[in-house]
């Protein structure tokens, strides 16, 4: 991943990117290996066994504190790879009911 593509990412602190943020992303991922590499990070966070502490779901301290973790999602989703975000989404739903 380029510097300038990392940083941009690792920035990213609000819940919700702002315009000028997702237009700089777009630009960064039109390098297929960079986007290659934000979905390949995705699509780990998506399968990994979580870290529990204390037992808790949902409290793995991995997907909180690695840096750039919102970014890389929010990049991902902005790329529009149909095979990731159903994916991300569907890893994280509790169980039905």
């Amino acid at each position: 991943m380029s510097d300038d593509l990392g940083a941009h990412l690792d920035a990213l602190n609000a819940p919700r990117p702002p315009r000028m943020w997702r237009h700089r992303t777009l630009e960064l991922l039109a390098d297929p290996a960079a986007r290659d590499e934000v979905l390949r990070r995705v699509r780990w966070y998506a399968t990994k066994e979580p870290v529990l502490v204390g037992g808790r779901p949902f409290s793995d301290p991995s997907l909180r504190a690695e840096q750039g973790a919102r970014g890389r999602v929010w990049a991902a989703a902005l790329a529009g790879d149909p095979g990731v975000i159903p994916f991300w989404t569907s890893s994280c739903a509790g169980p039905p009911g």
